[in-house]
């Protein structure tokens, strides 16, 4: 059919920051869903989860030679510059949990959807300039 290869199991590395939004997404949703007297640790979740993409993020961008990845049958391409517009995200996003730590307490029993919803519109931010 198509000779194109889809995905090399070498080019993981470079969606490590997209996978640990993607586990802090499913945590986040997972754990209001089955433990909902402790939404209060939802955000600590997600800031760990950011924490880990934004070293990904940073672990790359410290290689001496990097050079511009395509992946998905050059559906993505990782550059330097896709890589640090999504560090940015990662890091506005960790600002905005910290902000909102206090605050979703207003949400009522919603409150840990917020962070789901906010991890989601993150990693589609992370995955934009790819």
């Amino acid at each position: 059919m198509n000779n194109i290869q889809f995905f090399d199991p070498i080019y993981f590395q470079y969606l490590l920051p997209h996978i640990w939004v993607i586990v802090g997404i499913v945590f986040a949703a997972l754990w209001n869903l089955f433990v909902p007297k402790m939404k209060h640790l939802t955000p600590i979740a997600a800031l760990v989860t950011l924490a880990l993409a934004a070293g990904s993020y940073i672990s790359h961008l410290s290689q001496v030679d990097l050079k511009t990845q395509r992946i998905f049958a050059e559906l993505y391409t990782a550059d330097p510059l896709s890589m640090v517009v999504g560090l940015m995200s990662v890091i506005v996003c960790a600002i905005v949990v910290l902000m909102t730590m206090g605050y979703e307490r207003k949400f009522g029993p919603n409150r840990g959807e917020f962070y789901a919803i906010l991890l989601t519109a993150t990693v589609s931010v992370m995955f934009l300039p790819g």
